[in-house]
């Protein structure tokens, strides 16, 4: 996050998720700098945690709020996105009434990051994380050209529940945000590597990543 700074945006939103003695994640948010809050920069001295989720925005969608920071999380899941949804001011109305009034009733922000995480759990993130994201993206595509005549999703994402991680790098236009796993070492202790994911792309762990807490 540090490094954010660096690059001439203005990165100001951020958050954090992580996985500890509970199922369900932590999560620490923030509209202000991350490099700036010293209330981050103690917790990070404290947390200790096989897994985190790390974000710092640029929004496209959603007013100046906490709520609007990723990660989101539900329940065990947490899930971070970089992309966006055109003529979702067009079809949100639309995405909001397929949800069930539990999952509709969950939803703290504006985004559109959000209202698709939501949508994914509505369509069975819990039993097939990646065929629910399959489904989600597949729907939202439909809505676009039934309600603006044309669609493009932009969706670069990484979620968890708290055992595995998932990854997905996928566009209309053939133009995602870029999505690459460098982990410090591999499965089988390999040199560290960095791996680039093409588009229309999906992984269930990154290579090289393993979870503490996964069971045997």
């Amino acid at each position: 996050m540090r490094h954010a700074r660096q690059d001439g945006h203005q990165w100001r939103w951020f958050g954090v998720a992580w996985y500890g003695d509970r199922p369900d994640p932590g999560r620490y948010r923030d509209i202000l700098p991350a490099w700036s809050d010293c209330n981050l920069k103690s917790l990070a001295r404290q947390i200790r945690s096989p897994l985190f989720l790390a974000h710092v925005r640029a929004a496209t969608n959603g007013a100046t709020r906490r709520d609007n920071c990723h990660p989101f999380v539900h329940g065990r899941w947490s899930f971070m996105h970089n992309g966006q949804i055109a003529h979702f001011d067009r079809i949100r109305r639309g995405m909001e009434g397929l949800l069930s009034d539990e999952l509709f009733s969950a939803r703290m922000g504006t985004t559109d990051s959000e209202m698709l995480f939501l949508l994914a759990i509505q369509f069975g993130l819990e039993k097939d994380p990646l065929g629910a994201m399959e489904k989600t993206i597949a729907t939202i595509e439909q809505l676009s050209m039934e309600r603006a005549g044309e669609a493009l999703v932009r969706f670069t994402a990484a979620f968890s529940d708290g055992r595995d991680l998932y990854a997905v790098r996928y566009a209309t236009d053939h133009r995602p945000p870029t999505l690459y796993a460098a982990p410090m070492t591999g499965p089988r202790g390999e040199k560290p590597g960095t791996a680039w994911f093409p588009n229309r792309s999906t992984t269930r762990r990154i290579p090289g990543w393993k979870s503490r807490m996964a069971a045997p």
